[in-house]
């Protein structure tokens, strides 16, 4: 568990500095953000092509918020990041993410 919070919060840190909306989880091992700001910012139409940009432009994989709503609608400004990695994998993640900071 406490290995967990310590990966959560190394992840988190790096969240927030890069501009996500984000819910900290409790209990969960993912962080769920709402990304409607870089949707708008980067010219993207929804969760499903944010997360495939953020492959392509940043080298972060995330999961596409829809795909957890039984109204995909709902999810369509929210993705989705696992932290169940190496703390070297979080810390690079991270430092990619902060290129996204406008």
């Amino acid at each position: 568990r406490t290995s967990y919070q310590a990966r959560r919060d190394l992840l988190w840190h790096y969240v927030e500095a890069a501009g996500f909306v984000a819910w900290k989880p409790r209990g969960a091992y993912y962080i769920l953000t709402d990304v409607s700001h870089f949707l708008k910012q980067y010219d993207v139409r929804d969760d499903t092509a944010f997360a495939m940009w953020l492959i392509r432009n940043v080298g972060v994989a995330t999961v596409p918020g829809s795909s957890f709503y039984a109204h995909p609608e709902l999810g369509r400004t929210k993705i989705r990041f696992c932290f169940p990695k190496t703390d070297d994998m979080l810390r690079d993640a991270g430092e990619r993410l902060l290129k996204l900071r406008s």
